[in-house]
This record gives structure tokens, sequence and C-alpha cells, in this order.
């Protein structure tokens, strides 16, 4: 949902291959729909907003996050905890961001 993020692990668990999180990564760089299939919703495991195919890159993915009401925290310093998911499915995008 807008506001929320996913991980590329729990993606590719949810569709029954958990060990397939770079896959999901390659469908999200090849995605030729980026507004209609919203891969800027999806980050990392270990924190941070990763990657983004689309023009801008990164700091793309970062205002269409900002766009649609979810708060962006800084990308987490090494060592530093990462912050509790409010669910196991998805969670808020300052949570990994």
């Amino acid at each position: 949902p807008p506001g929320q993020v996913i991980t590329y692990g729990e993606i590719a668990r949810r569709l029954g291959r958990p060990g397939a999180s770079r896959a999901v990564g390659t469908a999200c760089a090849r995605n030729p729909a980026v507004i209609v299939i919203p891969c800027h919703r999806v980050v990392p495991k270990a924190g941070g907003l990763g990657e983004y195919s689309s023009e801008g890159g990164p700091e793309t993915k970062r205002k269409l996050l900002q766009r649609e009401g979810a708060p962006i925290a800084a990308d987490r310093a090494p060592g530093r905890e990462r912050p509790k998911a409010r669910s196991p499915q998805t969670r808020p995008a300052s949570a990994h961001a």
C-alpha cells in the first residue's frame, strides 16, 4: 500500500520462493511501468532505500515514497539496530529507509 514498503525477500517468500530475493530485484530493475507497478516500495532487508532503475535512481525512489506520505528517515548507520516492523508483511517506509 502507499506509504509502506516490503523487502525483496518478503516478496520472494510470498511467491513460494524464499531464496529468490535477487530474482525479485531483477524483476524490479526490469519493470517497464515503474509507476503502475510500484517497485519503489520494495527495499533491502538490511535497510536503506536500495537501488532504483528509473531515471533519478534512489533519489527518485525517496521522492516517490515521500509523495505517498511515507516519512523517510536517513539510512541506518553501521551497527545501529533496525527498528522493528509493524507487521511481518509490510511496514512504514521509515522502518527501512
